[in-house]
């Protein structure tokens, strides 16, 4: 599998992708569709991210599509959440598996953070520009949700 970039093919194409961003169906700047913006990490920046954190147990990633960010992790420490199921076989088919929580972020970090969910490290490369407003947390964005 290829990047998707701005496509949606597969299983990006469901009501919860359509309904997690007013833009994914929307034209990016070059009159491409937008999509779900999905793009792999380059495996340099995977290997540098333990190395800079001083860590490589336990880490999670919001956005975690094909598990690329999360490799240079022990496996048994790998979690992330990702939208698109086409990206959570991927991470297996390439040997990158993580525990996956499928869903969209934007509902399920109100929820991780309920429970009290935490993790040493926190590996992202956001969906710059999504925000939501979360009764009992308020306002949020991905891109504050990534610092």
């Amino acid at each position: 599998m290829s990047e998707k970039r701005g496509n949606l093919p597969g299983a990006a194409v469901t009501e919860e992708v359509m309904a997690s961003s007013r833009s994914v169906l929307a034209a990016s700047r070059a009159g491409t569709s937008r999509g779900l913006q999905q793009f792999w990490a380059p495996p340099e920046a995977a290997a540098f991210i333990p190395r800079a954190l001083c860590t490589d147990h336990r880490a999670f990633y919001q956005t975690a599509g094909s598990g690329a960010l999360l490799s240079g992790f022990d496996e048994a420490g790998r979690c992330g959440v990702e939208i698109d199921a086409d990206q959570v076989a991927e991470a297996r088919a390439l040997h990158r598996r993580y525990t996956a929580i499928r869903g969209d972020i934007q509902h399920l970090y109100p929820l991780l953070r309920r429970a009290g969910c935490a993790w040493p490290a926190v590996v992202t490369n956001p969906p710059f520009g999504l925000q939501w407003d979360v009764p009992g947390f308020g306002k949020g964005s991905s891109t504050e949700l990534g610092f």
